[in-house]
């Protein structure tokens, strides 16, 4: 689902129409006011934010909403005004649409949200299930099996070695952070060095001084892909 925020309804008529021309089978809905709840119960991977939303800031809003939950929702801003766009880096929006340039900006966008949209729902074979790495959390190594863990709670098991996975996964933002773990970054909320990594659901991952660079350079790679977004 796509979901258009903005006050300006007359606008977001005209969103929705453009949009409507490339997601032919896609739902789209507009509304007026950042509402967490409706977009936390509702299957939406894309959000049109207008920045002056009424009273609120839709960068603030964003960021904040960023801050407590996970990635999964691409954002991109849309403003009447050209001088916003270098603030809005701040809440990682995968673009940045001028209003009086719509047509022009959405045109590029919509280009970028495709392969945004390709590359998070990259499926992979496992046995005869088809499976997204963008819903894989976290892999662990026990005896000779490593098992995979995926957000919705489900768990797979495959006779494999980490080493294995982690050449696999290399390129998809994961990070191997333990003799035993890999970790989704997109997942991790917090990095304690050489002792653990905290994930969005709060599960405790141990980590290594072994691993601690690789770590560090893992999201420093996948910090700079987010920042080059912009």
């Amino acid at each position: 689902m796509i979901l258009i925020i903005d006050d300006e309804l007359d606008f977001a008529e005209i969103l929705k129409n453009e949009l409507e021309k490339f997601y032919k089978d896609e739902e789209i809905i507009i509304t007026s006011k950042f509402d967490e709840d409706y977009i936390n119960s509702n299957d939406i991977d894309v959000i049109f934010l207008d920045i002056e939303l009424g009273d609120e800031n839709g960068i603030d809003l964003a960021s904040e909403y960023r801050r407590r939950e996970n990635e999964d929702i691409e954002i991109i801003f849309i403003s009447s005004h050209d001088n916003f766009e270098h603030n809005t880096h701040v809440a990682f929006p995968l673009y940045f649409i001028r209003k009086k340039y719509l047509k022009k900006d959405l045109d590029t966008c919509l280009f970028l949200l495709e392969e945004r949209r390709k590359k998070r729902e990259m499926p992979f074979m496992f046995g005869t299930n088809v499976l997204k790495l963008s819903d894989m959390i976290y892999a662990e190594s026990k005896r000779n099996d490593v098992i995979y863990h995926f957000k919705d709670g489900s768990e797979l098991k495959r006779r494999t070695k980490l080493s294995e996975v982690e050449e696999e996964l290399k390129g998809y933002n994961f990070v191997r952070c333990h003799q035993s773990y890999i970790v989704s970054m997109p997942y991790v909320k917090e990095y304690f060095p050489y002792k653990s990594v905290i994930l969005k659901n709060d599960k405790e991952i141990p980590s290594t001084e072994a691993y601690h660079e690789k770590i560090l350079e893992a999201f420093r790679e996948y910090l700079s892909k987010k920042w080059s977004r912009m």
